[in-house]
C-alpha cells in the first residue's frame, strides 16, 4: 500500500513541475512585447509568490521554465538575478 501511495505522489509533484513550467513559459512568451521594454515588466516572474504553497515542485518547474522561457538569457545570470 506504501509503495502505490508514494508512487501517486511523485506522479502528483511530476505533474506540479511540468504544469507550472508550461505556465511560466507561456506567459513569458505570450507577454514578450511588454516583457523586454525598457522597463520590464515580466508577470511570469508573479509564480514565484506559489513557491511556498507548492514546495520543491514550484522551484523546479520555475527553474525550468526559465531556462525554457528565456534561452538568450544567460545562465547564471537568470538563476540568480533574474527576477530582480
Amino acid at each position: 500500500m506504501g509503495t502505490v501511495n508514494s508512487k501517486n505522489q511523485r506522479t502528483r509533484s511530476l505533474v506540479l513541475t511540468a504544469l507550472i513550467a508550461a505556465i511560466y513559459v507561456t506567459l513569458v512568451l505570450a507577454l514578450a512585447p511588454i516583457s523586454y521594454l525598457a522597463i520590464n515588466i515580466r508577470v511570469a516572474d508573479a509564480l514565484v509568490g506559489i513557491v511556498p504553497l507548492v514546495g520543491m515542485p514550484g522551484v523546479i518547474g520555475i527553474a525550468i521554465g526559465v531556462f525554457n522561457g528565456r534561452p538568450s538569457c544567460i545562465l547564471f545570470y537568470c538563476f540568480t538575478m533574474g527576477s530582480l
